[in-house]
């Protein structure tokens, strides 16, 4: 009898994982389906994405323009999240910006000096988004079940299996839980990735050496 009770309970731990992975399949494509905002899931436009940026900036001089940044970016509601400066000619920074302002915050800095160069991209995590959460939900009511199991148990070899499974599951919720926080950071603020290179001034010698190479190359490319 107990031995078969045994087999039993053993079974329930293998079947539970694989109820509970159906179950969060059926809530993500549930939620996809809905018409309205999910909790902490849709933005506004219903969509949730990760952006990021990136851009290099001519200016003048190199320390008052880092200021000049740091400035724009607090006023946009974003912060800079690290930056290093290398011998007066280059600096580079890290910004987190909120993506509503990602636009005019990239032209403020453009006005910095010239523009070099600047990209953006998008990722669309909703579905990602969505998965995690129902996964992570599900684990958890996985957790709280096998713990009630653990305090019912009164056979030594079945309060080891619950409390291996009970570890494997609480590895999986801290894993998820982990991402999912991970995500709604990239989708609350866009990374930049911004250059600034001081701009270069040339002295007489260099102004001939220019003329010169532009003269060699009109000789051979006119347009």
């Amino acid at each position: 009898m107990i031995r078969n009770r045994s087999i039993i309970f053993v079974a329930l731990l293998v079947l539970m994982p694989l109820v509970f992975s159906a179950c969060a399949k059926k809530d993500a494509s549930v939620a996809k389906a809905g018409p309205g905002r999910t909790a902490d899931v849709y933005s506004e436009q219903g969509r949730s994405s990760v952006m990021t940026a990136s851009q290099k900036v001519e200016v003048k001089e190199i320390e008052p323009a880092v200021k000049d940044v740091e400035l724009l970016v607090k006023k946009s509601g974003g912060h800079v999240q690290s930056q290093s400066v290398r011998e007066d000619d280059q600096a580079h920074l890290v910004l987190r910006v909120p993506p509503a302002q990602i636009l005019p915050t990239l032209n403020a800095l453009a006005s910095l000096g010239k523009e070099e160069y600047r990209y953006v991209a998008s990722e669309d995590v909703t579905e990602k988004l969505i998965d995690t959460e129902a996964r992570l939900k599900n684990a958890v009511a996985l957790r709280d079940r096998l713990k009630a199991l653990l305090n019912q148990a009164k056979d030594v070899k079945d309060v080891l299996e619950i409390e291996k499974e009970l570890a494997r599951v609480q590895g999986d919720i801290d894993s998820m839980d982990g991402r999912l926080k991970k995500l709604k950071e990239q989708v609350d603020y866009v990374v930049v990735d911004l250059t600034l290179n001081r701009r270069k001034i040339l002295g007489p010698l260099g102004y001939i050496v220019y003329g010169v190479a532009w003269l060699i190359q009109k000789l051979f490319v006119i347009q």
